[in-house]
Order: C-alpha cells, then sequence, then structure tokens
C-alpha cells in the first residue's frame, strides 16, 4: 500500500505528551478557554479535507489539554493556557526543540476560529495552527455523508517526469503524485465537481489537459487518470466510473480489471488467456474491463491485434478474491523502449458487498481473532466511567493490513485508523486517547478497502 502522501506529514509528528497548564486565574481568561473548547475540522478555501474511510483531520481542545491528529495519528499534542487575551501552547517532550512554548491569538466568527502567531519559533507547530481555518463541529459527520470516493493516478511518464497537482473545484487536495503513483481514496459528499491536474511549478510551460466535470453519485467509485506521454504532448485526463463499469459483473464469482492501453505509438493490443481473448483491439488511450474469475495463477499475454501470435509481453497475475476489483496499465513509448517500459498495477479495492460478522461483547483484555477478505467483524464494549478509549489491532501475518473503527450505539463513526506506527509499516491500526462516556460501543476490525484478511490481535484499555 503506497503511502506517500504521507512522507510530508510524517516529519510533524510529535511525541506524546501529557500534562496540564496552570490554572486560569481570571474571569476572562477563563471565559476564553471555555470558548475553545470542542473539535474543529480543517477547512481551506472552503473544502473541508475529510476521509471518512481513514478518519479526520482535526483539533480538539480539551480542559488544558490539545491535540492534532490527521487520518486519527496524533501529529501533535499537548497543553495549554490562557495569559490574558494569549493562549500558550507548549509540550513536555516534543520535535519542537526550538521552543517548546508558542503564544497565539484567536479569531472567532462563527464556528469559524483561526489562529495569529505571536511568538513562535517552531515551525511544525506553526504549520498546524496558523494554515487552515478551523470549524467547530458538534457532531462527528456520518459516513453517509461522504458516499463517493476517487482516486487519482498518474500514468504519463517514466519516474523522475514532472509531478502533478490534483484540484477539486480549484481547490488543491494535500498531496501530489509522481509518474506512476496512485493515491489513496478521497471521500467527498455526492454532487458536482470539477477534477484537475496541474504541472504547476514543477514545469509551467507543460500543456495542462482538459479537467472533467463529474457528478459523484452516491456509493460510487471513480479513478482518475492521467494518460498518454508528458515527452510527446500526447497526455490527457480521463474518469472511469468503476461501479456503473461493473455493474454486469457477478462479484460474488468475479474479480473484475481495467485494462488500459497506455504505450504511446504501439498499434491495438489483444489480452489473452489461454488462447481467450479476455480484451480485443485496445488502441492506444483506450480501455476495456475484463473478467478475472477466481482461479489458481493467471498468464496474461498481451499481444499485438494484428497476430495474436506476437506477444508483446507476458505477466503473471495472482489470483484475486471474488469482489476485488483492481487495474492493469500497459505504458510505455513504442518502439524500442521496452528497457524503460512498467507495468503498473492498481492496488485493488473491494467492489462487493461488505460482509459484517459479529464477535459478541468484549471488556478491557487482549484476544486473536482473524478476519476474510470482504469482511469485518464487530465487536461491542461497554464503557462505565469516562476515560480515555484505547483500541490497538496488529496483524498476525503480513498480507493483513489492518484498519480500525469505533462507532457509538447510534451507529456513527466516532474514530477509525489505518497505519499507526508509520515506521513499521502497514502491520497494525490504533485509536488512541479517544475521550467516552458511560454507554455501549463498537468496534469495527477489517483490512484497508477490505481487499486482505488474515489472523490478528486486538488490546482494548
Amino acid at each position: 500500500m503506497s503511502k506517500r502522501i504521507f512522507w510530508g506529514i510524517i516529519l510533524i509528528v510529535g511525541l506524546l505528551a501529557n500534562g496540564a497548564g496552570p490554572e486560569p486565574v481570571n474571569v476572562r481568561a477563563q471565559t476564553s478557554a471555555e470558548s475553545l473548547l470542542g473539535t474543529y475540522q480543517a477547512t481551506i478555501d472552503g473544502i473541508t479535507y475529510l476521509d471518512v474511510e481513514d478518519g479526520f483531520y482535526q483539533l480538539v481542545f480539551e480542559k488544558y489539554r490539545f491535540f492534532v491528529t490527521y487520518y486519527e495519528t496524533i501529529l501533535y499534542e499537548g497543553h495549554y493556557w490562557i495569559d490574558g487575551d494569549q493562549l500558550v501552547m507548549a509540550d513536555e517532550e516534543s520535535r519542537c526543540v526550538e521552543e517548546r512554548e508558542g503564544v497565539y491569538q484567536w479569531v472567532r466568527e462563527g464556528d469559524n476560529i483561526t489562529f495569529i502567531e505571536v511568538k513562535e519559533t517552531c515551525g511544525r507547530r506553526r504549520g498546524l495552527f496558523t494554515t487552515p481555518v478551523w470549524t467547530q463541529v458538534e457532531e462527528q459527520i456520518q459516513r453517509s455523508d461522504y458516499s463517493a470516493r476517487f482516486r487519482v493516478m498518474h500514468l504519463a511518464g517514466f519516474m523522475g517526469d514532472p509531478v502533478i497537482d490534483i484540484y477539486v473545484n480549484d481547490t488543491p487536495l494535500p498531496f501530489y503524485l509522481r509518474a506512476g503513483d496512485i493515491s489513496v481514496f478521497k471521500y467527498v459528499r455526492p454532487g458536482n465537481y470539477t477534477v484537475r491536474v496541474d504541472f504547476g511549478a514543477d514545469d509551467p510551460e507543460l500543456r495542462v489537459p482538459d479537467p472533467i466535470v463529474v457528478d459523484f453519485e452516491p456509493n460510487h467509485t471513480y479513478t482518475f487518470a492521467l494518460l498518454g506521454w508528458v515527452v510527446d504532448d500526447t497526455h490527457f485526463f480521463a474518469m472511469f466510473d468503476e461501479t456503473a463499469e461493473t455493474a454486469f459483473f457477478d462479484l460474488t464469482k468475479a474479480s473484475p480489471s481495467l485494462i488500459i492501453h497506455n504505450v504511446s505509438g504501439m498499434p491495438p493490443i489483444d489480452l489473452v488467456e489461454d488462447n481467450l481473448k479476455l480484451v480485443q483491439h485496445l488502441a492506444f488511450g483506450e480501455y476495456g474491463w475484463a473478467e478475472m474469475p477466481p482461479s489458481d495463477e493467471h498468464i496474461l499475454h498481451f499481444t499485438l491485434s494484428e497476430d495474436i501470435n506476437d506477444t508483446v509481453i507476458a505477466m503473471s497475475v495472482p489470483p484475486r478474491a471474488p469482489g476485488l476489483i483492481t487495474f492493469y496499465a500497459f505504458t510505455g513509448l513504442y518502439p524500442g523502449t521496452f528497457e524503460r517500459d512498467f507495468f503498473v498495477e492498481g492496488y485493488p479495492h473491494f467492489g462487493g458487498e461488505v460482509q459484517i460478522r459479529d464477535g459478541g461483547e468484549r471488556t478491557i483484555e487482549d484476544f486473536s481473532d482473524e478476519v476474510g477478505i470482504g469482511e469485518r467483524v464487530r465487536y461491542t464494549h461497554v464503557v462505565t466511567e469516562p476515560r480515555n478509549l484505547y483500541v490497538q489491532m496488529v496483524s498476525g501475518e503480513f498480507d493483513l493490513d489492518p484498519f480500525v473503527r469505533l462507532y457509538n450505539e447510534a451507529g456513527e463513526l466516532l474514530a477509525a485508523n489505518n497505519d499507526i506506527s508509520w515506521y513499521a509499516g502497514p502491520i497494525d491500526a490504533a485509536i488512541k486517547r479517544y475521550p467516552v462516556i458511560p454507554g455501549t460501543y463498537i468496534i469495527e476490525v477489517g483490512s484497508f478497502l477490505d481487499v486482505s484478511g488474515g489472523q490478528f490481535t486486538v488490546d482494548i484499555d
């Protein structure tokens, strides 16, 4: 699972810190502190950066304690106090070795709050608190509100060619893509959007392809791709509605694959397995869907359509479980550049119906279980007194990429996490220090995009 978009974020992950600042001593300070309490979501240029599958970009002020999370991973935390009309933020330990205290003023307009730097030598803290506009939220946004998802891939060059920035309604997404990169899924509310790519400062002279205007439908998955080749000015922007285009497959039996011909200058090709043409006569820039029935390993042959015996490239494809959707892009320049050509395999995602299994009631304990592809397990956890809840899921096999979610009794998503230990890779997920009150909660475990399975252990504390 590619995590390149997170490399910049990793640099600002602070060590966890506890502690409380001094008690405010005047009425003005007490009133100001109370006005800060709550949970905020970051908005930039009017668009909320929200990814319901992985969590929220949030700032939380508790009584004397604050923390910032991205994808439910704590980026920064510490304690704060009010000094007159100024907010002092500090850590007991952090990577802000320059200065452990920063001073800010804040401006509130309705539910929106912005922070203005008064004194700050820590660039990491400054970046977190002065860049966004924060909007206070009373309740977590429901996953059902953000039921459309999309991803973007850059196939229009070799490694080292210009990177692309991605814009939705003229607002940049918080990642960029190198040639060969595939983004994670972003979740949005259904509606009309304009999606475009730009080369930005990397090469402002390059031709920018036309944007795509699309009506995102509820519960649909979309893939956008920069295809063609930048070096010969054949690049263009395309979109696939994977939900609509795979509707005729029986996802309980088949694993559909999107096949893309992206070799500039090459004649049309066929996709052949055991002399059976799965896709026929794909020209440069065209695509088709192939049904991959569950079986042993597939040997796929890409042949020139004019001569089925002329295999351009053969590729071994591992078996796919029913319901998994992936793509294969045959990409490069023709002729004479095959030593530089590469075949991009898209990360699969589950297109079938996710099965929910009841795992029973769990207390504060450690236990082991297993989960299958396209399956999630839900455990009931009863809280009898206020505390900070800790839930960690650790894979017992490297084949399982853990994912953990927390819901309240009404089924509202409270928190979620994919990878909590960036240095360890996709082997664990955790929800740390989530404040809970007495009541019943649902802990749901599964895998990233529901595409892997295996054994795991869970620690509830």
